[in-house]
């Protein structure tokens, strides 16, 4: 078997081309993503009567496109706790 000797210069240029390349790769594949996969906001809806609702439970979230009129109250807001149980005006 023979040693082969390889300069610490070279090693780190091929890490370099490797570190190159797999950033090169990520790019494209965040490209590729942002082009094909565009941001959908969705809901989760819930029904009144948890027993015996077609909710999102049952139908999955709504896109926000789908969703037509204004909220007219608010339940429970964990945000700002002092809007629960208050109506919109």
């Amino acid at each position: 078997m023979k040693n082969i000797i390889v300069s610490q210069k070279f090693l780190l240029h091929l890490f370099v081309l490797f570190l190159n390349k797999l950033v090169s790769m990520i790019q494209n594949r965040v490209h590729l993503l942002q082009t094909f996969f565009h941001l959908v906001i969705v809901y989760f809806m819930m029904g009144d009567n948890r027993d015996h609702s077609n909710d999102s439970r049952f139908w999955g979230t709504v896109p926000q496109k789908n969703i037509i009129g204004k909220v007219k109250s608010v339940y429970i807001n964990f945000s700002d706790i002092s809007r629960s149980s208050m109506e919109i005006k």
